[in-house]
């Protein structure tokens, strides 16, 4: 796997969202964003990231929306790798984002996510399946 690049520095009013400071803190526990294809799953997705030792991956949830899914990559706070991986660390705090190859030519655009942080349980009472089975 290619190590990750950095890419071009984005709108700076990413880092004027209420969340980025939190999402882009390793005490925290950073949260990263990207879209992904639909074929893709939250294993590969997760896959990805392990294998670009960015740290512990605590999960990865995904959102489907239209033709891509959106990825939030949830990291356990204070787990980033900072002896390999700091100036990556770096670049998402300046508001900058990260390509991430995972198949020959293939990757996602990286950057620290917007949103407000949400929990496990949280994330899996909104997958809930509003489908209903009744026996008559």
């Amino acid at each position: 796997m290619t190590e990750p690049t950095t890419t071009e520095p984005t709108n700076m009013a990413r880092k004027e969202s209420p969340y980025f400071k939190e999402n882009s803190s390793d005490e925290n526990g950073i949260v990263l964003f990207t879209t992904c294809p639909n074929q893709l799953n939250w294993r590969d997705v997760k896959k990805s990231f392990v294998e670009a030792d960015f740290g512990w991956v605590e999960r990865v949830d995904l959102v489907p929306s239209g033709k891509y899914k959106k990825a939030y990559i949830y990291f356990e706070p204070n787990k980033w790798n900072m002896q390999s991986k700091e100036n990556e660390y770096i670049a998402l705090q300046q508001g900058r984002g990260l390509k991430v190859f995972y198949q020959n030519n293939r990757f996602f655009k990286v950057k620290v996510a917007t949103t407000k942080k949400i929990t496990r349980d949280e994330a899996l009472k909104r997958s809930e399946k509003s489908i209903r089975v009744e026996i008559e």
